[in-house]
């Protein structure tokens, strides 16, 4: 199955974002796939796009530190969170994408009557 991701190209302003196709994986034993419903954009990321900002992969890459979505698939080591459940998480970097798969034990529940952009936002 393929998804979407926005890269960072190469140094600039808005213009050298663009979207990319992904091929999905399935998560390890103890990682969970997230279908992402909101993701923030800081000022981290906007420093990455117009510096070598400290510990940034090498252009092209997927940026995006906070992200809030729903579990997809999880590994066969995870009890907890369930497929279907909501939740927020810091990443390193990917979060620009419509799914990442992050380490359960990076995520954080979100209730139903939380907004996902605010969650995400904090």
């Amino acid at each position: 199955m393929q998804f979407k991701s926005v890269i960072i190209s190469k140094k600039g302003g808005p213009e050298v974002l663009h979207v990319v196709d992904n091929f999905m994986v399935n998560p390890g034993p103890d990682e969970v796939l997230i279908k992402v419903q909101a993701c923030a954009v800081g000022g981290t990321d906007i420093a990455m796009r117009y510096y070598n900002y400290p510990g940034a992969p090498k252009k092209p890459f997927v940026p995006g530190y906070e992200i809030v979505g729903t579990v997809y698939k999880k590994g066969s080591n995870i009890s907890v969170p369930k497929v279907g459940e909501r939740v927020a998480a810091l990443t390193t970097f990917g979060g620009y994408s419509e799914f990442i798969i992050l380490k359960a034990e990076h995520l954080i529940h979100i209730p139903k009557s939380v907004d996902a952009a605010e969650a995400a936002a904090v």
